[in-house]
């Protein structure tokens, strides 16, 4: 009974006309925001195996596969100071070989040069032979300006420093632009489901109320629990997979561009994009986790499936309670832009972190950067913890809410 019942709710939730238009314009809008970047211009400059010198200009897109190309020569190779010192010497030979007085990059080399620039460094920097080591020491600098922006305390400090000891350096170095490319997408991604849920939902429980079907369904004396039941997965699937769908349709754009290499490679490497325009880019060199790309896309697809589960349990549950589809759409809307409009003082690190929390924020460019531990019962939590404990018992207890609300009112129906 409870298959046939869950397929039918999917199915009744699927059919409303405005539901498949929004999720077609989601997969549209992100579709649009993966593949608009590729077809940008840039200029790019590269040596051939003959030792042509080539400038070009072209798509984002072909410097891409460029980009791949030239990242075969150092894919598996060590961060050190000779690789850091060869590819300088190539860039000097060709720049004082060429009659243009412009300067230049070659893709030659890549990984060493992108590794190096993460950390702001210049990677022709000709005013010493150790670069690498100079890279390690940036990034190290970083992870401690990190600790005085997030006002952490000596306690918090001192649980960072041991965990970025255990980062084994010198980093390997791969292309992992892949993974880069997913972690910028994952806070667009996940602002468009949360309303979409909530619009989905809102009438899920209400509907029964306002069409005067409620006593109908709860008039069978088996079933109903079945029927609750269903009608929570089938919300709870809606939410979830939804976002799954759109993390998937970018993942294989992303691995499609850029490929699926890399995921070993350090997120201390990584640059997060902000889709904003004039944002620029997030360096992930600040953050002193032991992570590597592919844990870090999968740390971020599991928390953010975690908000939209509560958010879909939230939205039933306020569905329920109000009895009506309107108040149940416009509280968590409202607040949702409340959020958006308004922030935290800067000043006050109790604010900013209790604000980190919510659905709107959790999820965003700087989220592997948060280094602010929660206490409980003397045990230090990081934020990722904390918002898998959070978002997950919020989910179940909306869920059980929403359960016994509906149990309570089939008993004053009889």
């Amino acid at each position: 009974m409870f298959g046939t019942l869950y397929r039918y709710e999917l199915k009744k939730i699927l059919t409303r006309p405005y539901v498949l238009l929004l999720l077609v314009l989601m997969v549209g809008v992100t579709l649009f925001l993966n593949v608009k970047p590729l077809l940008a211009q840039e200029e790019v400059a590269y040596a051939e195996e003959d030792g042509t010198l080539v400038f070009d200009t072209v798509s984002r897109y072909e410097a891409i596969q460029l980009e791949r190309r030239f990242s075969q020569e150092d894919a598996g190779c060590l961060l050190d100071n000779e690789a850091a010192l060869e590819m300088r010497e190539l860039n000097e030979y060709y720049l004082e070989k060429t009659i243009w007085p412009v300067s230049f990059l070659l893709l030659n080399r890549f990984l060493v040069q992108d590794a190096i620039s993460v950390t702001f460094l210049n990677p022709l920097g000709d005013w010493t032979d150790q670069m690498a080591d100079k890279t390690y020491e940036a990034i190290a600098y970083w992870q401690e300006e990190q600790y005085q922006n997030q006002r952490l305390t000596q306690k918090e400090i001192d649980y960072w420093e041991t965990e970025r000891a255990g980062i084994t350096t010198p980093y390997t170095l791969d292309y992992a632009k892949g993974y880069s490319g997913i972690l910028s997408m994952a806070r667009w991604l996940n602002l468009m489901v949360l309303p979409f849920v909530f619009v989905c939902l809102c009438g899920s429980f209400s509907d029964d109320h306002v069409y005067k079907t409620w006593p109908i369904l709860t008039s069978s004396k088996h079933g109903r629990k079945s029927l609750a039941l269903a009608r929570l997965a089938a919300g709870e699937t809606l939410a979830g997979g939804i976002l799954l769908l759109l993390f998937a349709v970018t993942a294989a754009i992303q691995f499609f561009v850029h490929g699926a290499q890399g995921a070993g490679v350090p997120i201390q490497l990584l640059e997060v994009e902000d889709l904003r325009p004039g944002f620029g880019e997030t360096q992930l060199c600040a953050s002193s986790r032991v992570m590597t790309a592919g844990q870090g896309v999968l740390v971020t697809v599991g928390v953010s499936l975690l908000i939209l589960l509560f958010a879909g349990a939230l939205a039933m549950l306020l569905s329920k309670l109000f009895r009506r589809a309107i108040p149940a759409l416009a509280l968590p809307l409202g607040l949702m832009l409340l959020s958006l409009m308004f922030g935290p003082s800067y000043y006050s690190r109790m604010q900013v972190q209790v604000w980190s929390y919510f659905p709107t924020y959790r999820i965003t460019e700087e989220f592997l950067l948060d280094e602010r531990l929660v206490s409980l019962g003397g045990i230090q939590l990081d934020c990722i913890t904390v918002s898998v404990w959070l978002y997950g018992l919020l989910a179940i207890l909306c869920l059980v809410g929403c359960f016994m609300l509906y149990r309570r009112h089939v008993v004053e129906q009889e």
